[in-house]
């Protein structure tokens, strides 16, 4: 079994984080299938991650939305240099 923290994965699955896949349909798509899996998001800059919870749109929502089966859940981030 895989630990990470407090935090115990039951699943030999993991979701890789893919580029234009995963977002939160997928995720809920997965969960079916693996309901104990890690589950990723795509990578994202730390200032897009801001951005897109701030979106007025709800397709821009779809990558760092969550539900409530989105646990464990794991995100992305890249840094954001100016």
């Amino acid at each position: 079994m895989l630990t990470i923290g407090a935090n115990p994965i039951n699943s030999r699955v993991m979701l890789a984080p893919m580029a234009g896949v995963t977002d939160v349909v997928f995720r809920q798509l997965v969960r079916q299938w693996a309901p104990d899996s890690l589950v990723c998001t795509e990578m994202i800059s730390s200032n897009g991650f801001v951005q897109m919870r701030r979106a007025k749109k709800p397709r821009d929502q779809y990558i760092v939305a969550r539900t409530d089966t989105d646990h464990p859940i794991a995100y992305q981030l890249a840094a954001h240099q100016e």
